[in-house]
């Protein structure tokens, strides 16, 4: 890939600052002054200003990203659509290891969280925790007040029984749902026991974050405030 491409992705700065960087002569690939335009890969060793472009990754890393659907929540680079390659596509600088907060199906879109913290993300996921998760939620018909009361109420999933939610109708047929739970593609499987198809599922907040914002692939890095505002979360 080109340099100011690969610069960008790790984020040391935007493309166009790379190019400012490489004609001021601080950019060193293998040792060498580096040149516009050249081509480099992840053999090659960079150094920007004497310090080696992957210490430029930050130690605690958080990622906000408006998942598009199509995108597999995997970062197996052999599963078609996997997280991973849109990550790469869209420009951010991947840590050694990271893992998403939870996740998204395939045919949903929305927020999903980023972090390179294991156990941070563990114990936001956890059961005891309960995590408001905000979903808006497109159906192929009316909804009737019966069904939204039966979607609000609880039901029998399989062997597990679904936790009462709030659920509010924004319009005939969208509604807001507020998880705490987060049990396999649980919102298609309860809408499909009252009789409603989903049509779209966007998740729009988790943890007292929000989407706002953030138009459909791209992706941003958590705030100090927002960092706080999760930690607070775990007490």
């Amino acid at each position: 890939m080109r340099l100011n491409q690969y610069l960008s992705r790790y984020g040391v700065c935007s493309r166009r600052a790379a190019d400012r960087l490489v004609r001021s002569g601080k950019v060193e690939v293998n040792g060498l002054p580096a040149e516009l335009g050249m081509q480099v890969s992840e053999a090659d060793q960079i150094r920007v200003a004497g310090r080696p472009v992957a210490n430029f990754l930050p130690e605690s890393w958080f990622v906000l990203y408006h998942k598009p659907r199509g995108v597999v929540c995997s970062k197996a680079h052999e599963v078609e659509g996997n997280l991973t390659q849109a990550l790469i596509d869209a420009g951010l600088a991947l840590p050694s290891h990271w893992l998403p907060i939870g996740r998204l199906d395939k045919d949903s879109e929305g927020l999903l969280l980023l972090t390179n913290q294991g156990q941070f993300a563990d114990a936001l996921l956890h059961k005891r925790q309960g995590k408001d998760k905000i979903y808006l939620v497109t159906v192929d018909k009316v909804v009737s007040e019966a069904q939204q009361r039966q979607l609000a109420d609880g039901m029998l999933l399989g062997e597990q029984k679904t936790l009462p939610c709030s659920v509010s109708l924004l319009a005939p047929n969208i509604l807001q749902i507020v998880l705490q739970q987060g049990l396999h593609r649980q919102i298609r499987r309860m809408c499909r026991q009252v009789g409603l198809q989903v049509l779209r599922l966007q998740r729009v907040e988790f943890a007292g974050l929000p989407l706002s914002g953030l138009a459909s692939g791209q992706w941003r890095h958590l705030s100090e405030k927002e960092i706080d505002l999760l930690q607070r979360n775990l007490r």
